[in-house]
């Protein structure tokens, strides 16, 4: 496929994407009407919720270990968004890295970061300006850190696509 059906083939993908987000309490939760096949959240199961617990450390800025969000991509993907939810309710300033690579040699790809305002559950949604392309058989992990000086839990999700 060239590069510009390519480009249209994603373009289109994002122009007609709807989202979801919340739909459990700290379950973050992404859906699509797109012209490529989604590989829902984190799993290959479509219609439920498989965001994964990612833990940050328990030293303040200091990212946590990788949690596994697809140990091995069935197929070339592309990542479209990236959906992070947190139920503890104290304010935090958050980092999270998606990475590829085997276990103690992740690569990150890209970083999101935030404040969040610990007003009750939290859900960001954050959508790449680019699609990230990961090669099939790529393993898929995240981690991440918060300035506070406990190991807190969120939940970690990512849509993506094959087929374009």
């Amino acid at each position: 496929m060239g590069g510009w059906t390519t480009a249209h083939a994603i373009s289109n993908m994002l122009t007609n994407r709807i989202d979801k987000a919340g739909d459990q309490v700290g379950q973050p939760h992404l859906n699509t009407t797109s012209g490529g096949t989604i590989i829902q959240d984190s799993a290959m199961g479509t219609g439920t919720n498989n965001c994964v617990t990612v833990t940050s450390s328990a030293t303040a800025d200091t990212f946590g270990s990788y949690a596994v969000i697809d140990a091995s991509a069935s197929a070339d993907v592309w990542i479209s968004h990236v959906t992070i939810g947190r139920t503890t309710a104290a304010a935090v300033n958050m980092a999270c890295e998606i990475a590829t690579g085997a276990g103690g040699a992740e690569v990150p790809k890209i970083r999101f970061s935030s404040k969040i305002a610990g007003a009750g559950v939290d859900t960001l949604v954050f959508a790449l300006p680019i699609p990230i392309k990961v090669v099939s058989g790529t393993r898929i992990a995240a981690h991440i850190a918060d300035s506070v000086a406990s190991a807190d839990s969120y939940q970690v999700g990512i849509s993506y696509y094959t087929g374009i």
